[in-house]
């Protein structure tokens, strides 16, 4: 193995050399046991179990935020992380909640607790499908038909959008791993109603009679998504663009808030002082 390490300067903006020796001293400590290559008193198991506690942060960020290039220390990508852990999550409360949720009209919704670490900020996720997708949406009828079609939401026909109080979208539709990341963080465990954050809503809205400030916050939500969809089309249409691509015809195009079917939504509030 050869090593090539940058200037002084350098080594202080990048880390480099600290990371590369912990993740060196890790490699060692595992396959054989033995001291560090580098300095038998200097890299230590330690130094191991820093690297660890690094890459554990980095897979929290990446299933919370979206962040760039730039921001990332050794940049990995979101094609590395699936949603087999939430749709097994999902499968499991199916099928213990089966009839409850197939009675459920569409529409409904929970009001969550911001958690304190700032994962889940006050806003709301909705969750929609879009009506006039068409009968090849999810791959459901025809996988080949629909893997030529560029959309903008893993799962589409079903749009998750994490749009923040004050109207600015946190996690829009393409980021569906981190949306659900959030939605984990701010009900996970929570089997009984929040009294004191519903009786706040209920005051709000004075019992649901004045959604104008939700209505907002959908609408933006839906503008989003139109906007993201259009934008999946001009990339499939670029010169990078698969050479398979084809347009989704007019009639299955989202245009407007009739295009969708609000199915739930989740408000997030700070906790009552």
């Amino acid at each position: 193995m050869v090593n090539y390490w940058p200037t002084a300067d350098m080594d202080a903006y990048l880390k480099l050399q600290s990371r590369v020796q912990a993740r060196m001293a890790l490699a060692d400590i595992a396959a054989s046991g033995d001291a560090d290559p580098f300095d038998a008193g200097r890299y230590t198991e330690a130094d191991a179990a820093a690297e660890i506690t690094f890459r554990n942060e980095q897979l929290r960020r990446l299933r919370i935020e979206t962040p760039t290039i730039e921001e990332l220390d050794d940049r990995p990508t979101m094609g590395d992380f699936t949603l087999g852990q939430f749709i097994t999550q999902l499968l499991r409360y199916l099928e213990r909640n089966r009839e409850e949720l197939e009675a459920m009209p569409a529409g409904v919704y929970a009001v969550a607790r911001a958690d304190a670490n700032g994962n889940a900020a006050p806003g709301v996720i909705f969750c929609l499908r879009q009506r006039n997708a068409g009968p090849d949406a999810g791959a459901a009828a025809d996988p080949t038909a629909a893997a030529r079609r560029r959309t903008a939401s893993p799962r589409h026909p079903f749009y998750f959008v994490y749009i923040l109080d004050d109207g600015v979208i946190r996690l829009g539709c393409a980021n569906l791993p981190q949306t659900l990341a959030v939605f984990e963080a701010a009900a996970a465990g929570q089997t009984a109603p929040i009294t004191a954050l519903c009786d706040r809503f209920d005051r709000e809205t004075e019992q649901g009679r004045n959604m104008a400030f939700y209505d907002r916050l959908l609408t933006d939500a839906i503008a989003h998504i139109v906007q993201a969809h259009a934008g999946a089309q001009l990339e499939g249409l670029a010169l990078g663009g698969d050479r398979s691509f084809t347009l989704a015809p007019a009639a299955e195009t989202p245009r407007t808030a009739g295009d969708f079917e609000l199915l739930t939504w989740l408000v997030i509030k700070e906790p009552t002082a």
